[in-house]
Formats: C-alpha cells, structure tokens, sequence
C-alpha cells in the first residue's frame, strides 16, 4: 500500500476500506481493493433534500454511510445503468 493523502490530510472517511495506508505501520503492506464497491462520498442531492434514488444511490446518505457497500449494479440508477451499458458497446 502507498500513503493515503486524503489520510494525510485528516479528509478520508474510508477508514479500514481504503486501499492505501494510514500511517507508517501500513506501507507497503497488501489490502483488500474494494474499488467501485462502496459508497466513497456524501450525495450531493441528498445534502440538497433531492436525491430520488433513496436507498440504490450509489453515494452515502450521510457519514455513517461511507465504507458501506454500493447497490447492485443491475439496481442501480437508470441514467447511471444506460450509460454503463453504453460504455460496454
């Protein structure tokens, strides 16, 4: 693992799902990659009161959501779904 820098900077909330280390015990050490597999960040629209995906957003609905496992792919948002499948073509 390499040194976090959000960590460096007291800004990442992954705790023990981020793929990079926190602190010198945890260089060059391996971890487990969880990319692309839970919720990274805070929604926007959900700090705005607007998000419409509740419960299949792909992003946290507060902290306490950060680290916690994204939905399915196949339950995801329907703009998010299409453009997936657009990429794969």
């Amino acid at each position: 693992k390499e040194l976090c820098e959000r960590f460096t900077r007291g800004q990442c909330t992954l705790g023990k799902v981020c793929s990079f280390a926190h602190g010198e015990e945890e260089l060059n050490t391996v971890g487990l990659a969880i990319c692309g597999k839970v919720k990274t960040q805070v929604c926007r629209n959900w700090q705005a009161g607007r998000c419409v995906y509740g419960a299949l957003c792909n992003n946290a609905h507060g902290e306490q959501e950060i680290g916690t496992r994204r939905p399915p792919p196949e339950l995801a948002p329907p703009m998010k779904r299409r453009r997936e499948e657009d990429e794969e073509r």
